[in-house]
């Protein structure tokens, strides 16, 4: 039953799920169709994901603790790892790509920030 915020949350990510899933498995390349228009506008795609990030902290702190919340985080890492694991040596490629370029950090500061705020946060929770 869908009582809370939290519950539309989870209701989209598995709807969401499912739809690109089978998209993946009866025609993959109809998935661009969706991603590539949402790719186009990079500055706008980081302005939006930082605003729904942060709406979606602040009505999971309702219901989670941030320790709580950076175990699911964990979760989703070790989900992310095993469909990362099939593209290992593109991955590589791609890291050493990211880290010849000297303003990577430049370009993802406001991630590193909020990664940093998180982890502190954390760490807060667990020994203060």
């Amino acid at each position: 039953m869908i009582e809370s915020v939290v519950d539309v949350m989870a209701l989209v990510v598995a709807i969401v799920a499912i739809v690109k899933l089978l998209v993946l498995i009866v025609k993959p390349k109809a998935w661009l169709k969706v991603v590539k228009p949402i790719y186009r506008y990079p500055i706008l795609l980081g302005f939006v994901s930082l605003v729904l990030a942060a709406f979606s902290l602040l009505y999971l702190l309702e219901e989670l603790t941030i320790v709580q919340i950076m175990a699911v985080v964990l979760f989703v890492a070790f989900l992310a790892g095993i469909a990362l694991a099939a593209y290992v040596k593109e991955m590589v490629v791609f890291g050493e790509k990211l880290l010849k370029d000297r303003k990577v950090v430049d370009k993802v500061w406001v991630s590193v920030i909020i990664w940093l705020l998180l982890a502190v946060w954390a760490l807060y929770a667990l020994f203060a």
